[in-house]
């Protein structure tokens, strides 16, 4: 799995963040060793959730997957398929240059065996 977006550590464990419609804060995780019985699975995914306060995490950040590839850097997607993640860039020569598809007026996309990337993860400190 590929970490993106907002993480924080509660109790001692990593789990995802996010804020739900009404702006309530919940760390959420598919991992049975962090579920406890005050956790639901709202949806029946297997994705539970647990309301709780920012100030209860211990460490807020966010995390912003990169890749190195043939040399330069790279956007990450979330996703694996297949062995493969897909990488993304905005600059034009080097998506023509390196066989990148173009997926939006602007963005162009390629994906590559996760083999040939050296994937880094970009942490950015959040003030609770």
């Amino acid at each position: 799995m590929i970490k993106k977006g907002y993480f924080g550590i509660y109790n001692g464990k990593e789990y995802k963040v996010v804020e739900d419609n009404d702006n309530n804060v919940l760390i959420m995780t598919d991992d049975p060793a962090k579920i406890t019985d005050d956790f639901v699975d709202t949806y029946g995914s297997g994705v539970y959730t647990k309301k709780i306060s920012q100030n209860e995490l211990s460490e807020f950040y966010y995390i912003k997957p990169q890749a190195n590839y043939k040399g330069s850097q790279f956007n990450v997607g979330n996703r694996e398929r297949d062995g493969k993640v897909c990488l993304g860039t905005g600059d034009a020569k080097l998506a023509k240059k390196l066989n990148f598809e173009r997926t939006d007026k602007y963005y162009y996309e390629k994906w590559v065996l996760k083999d040939e990337v050296l994937l880094m993860e970009q942490r950015k400190d959040i003030q609770k």
